[in-house]
């Protein structure tokens, strides 16, 4: 017959294992899609392009659009991380990350997102449709939109990105800064797109 003593016994050893098992779960890890600051302009850095710009709408495919990062693991597979997530809605990471690389390319203080304050009176409006963010762990990140260049006066211009960035490292931060990378390369196309509009300087 059990005595109380060893029912608490018992009952300490209980609530010690399910203490470590609590203890020992992952800790959940946010990450940003930073991007270094834009280069400041002074007498010998000028701007590519004097038009105001100003980027918006950004749409992303609904499967990434989540705040777990999602990676390809085979074929028709994929894993949304719980433990690894993105530290802000990740369209707005996009456009902002994507704001940033665009300014730092064409060496501009004159880029702005949709819905920023002076925005309206905007000289050259970009809409931009991500149709891939994709990453698989430890090998490749991607980035692949369409964008139109909408400019006052003048026909929409429109063209298309596929951005593939090869992993050097395993783990979710490795993903993470593939992906900037790849919208690093989106921007390169969309300043050398603007570099090409007739008088842009």
């Amino acid at each position: 017959m059990m005595t109380p003593g060893s029912m608490l016994f018992r009952l300490a050893v209980v609530l010690a294992l399910a203490s470590a098992g609590c203890s020992s779960s992952p800790k959940t890890q946010l990450y940003a899609l930073q991007a270094p600051p834009a280069a400041q302009l002074d007498d010998g850095n000028r701007a590519d392009s004097n038009l105001h710009i100003v980027i918006g709408p950004v749409t992303l495919p609904e499967l990434v659009d989540r705040p777990q990062i999602v990676v390809l693991t085979g074929d028709h597979s994929v894993h949304a991380s719980d433990f690894n997530r993105w530290a802000e809605p990740l369209k707005a990471a996009f456009s902002r990350r994507l704001m940033t690389d665009l300014a730092r390319e064409l060496k501009s203080t004159r880029v702005r997102l949709q819905g920023q304050g002076g925005t309206a009176d905007a000289d050259l409006r970009i809409d931009v449709d991500v149709l891939r963010f994709e990453a698989a762990l430890g090998d490749f990140a991607l980035v692949e939109a369409v964008w139109t260049l909408r400019r006052k006066g003048e026909p929409p211009r429109s063209g298309r990105s596929f951005v593939r960035e090869r992993l050097t490292a395993d783990g979710y931060a490795a993903v993470v800064a593939g992906l900037g990378r790849a919208t690093a390369g989106v921007g390169r196309d969309l300043a050398t797109a603007i570099r090409e509009l007739p008088q842009t300087r």
